[in-house]
């Protein structure tokens, strides 16, 4: 029994800092799309003439997909990513100071995550990204054993 939660409590350490630091990049890139929503057309253009950049480059195609929209609808996007990002931290901490309400907050806002870690690997696959969303998957899964064993305890 010892074995398991320092196993259970090994695994939630690990899934605390995994996700502190991919909220903090999240943070940062809703910064960016923000602040220089109305420059993302200049650095496409930019990056366009640039001959060493891969074509199949991912950034590249970001702010080229990007550059098609309105600046409202860039600013929404950076609001939802700062949002959902924020409040996962919020969650995360929670789980660090062993509330209940963490686990099941992050639980909701992993699972808000989902369509739009799709859409990316659908749009731009890459190993790295897929990687992420099957971490993302188990750390769900995980999530929901874990309050499903903390259901069955209390009866």
């Amino acid at each position: 029994m010892s074995k398991k939660l320092s196993l259970r409590n090994a695994i939630l350490s690990l899934l605390i800092a995994y996700k502190y630091i991919i909220n903090a990049m999240r943070i940062w890139l809703a910064i960016f799309l923000f602040f220089y929503q109305g420059k993302i057309s200049s650095i496409a253009l930019y990056l366009e003439n640039i001959d060493f950049i891969e074509e199949s480059h991912t950034l590249l195609k970001l702010i080229l997909k990007l550059y098609q929209f309105k600046s409202t609808a860039i600013i929404l996007f950076a609001i939802t990513i700062f949002a959902l990002s924020l409040s996962e931290i919020i969650f995360v901490t929670g789980i660090a100071r062993k509330r209940r309400w963490g686990i099941l907050g992050l639980i909701v806002t992993s699972f808000l995550w989902l369509p739009l870690e799709i859409i990316v690997i659908l749009k731009f696959f890459t190993f790295t990204k897929f990687s992420i969303f099957a971490i993302n998957l188990l750390i769900i899964i995980f999530l929901i054993n874990l309050v499903n064993k903390r259901r069955k305890l209390r009866r």
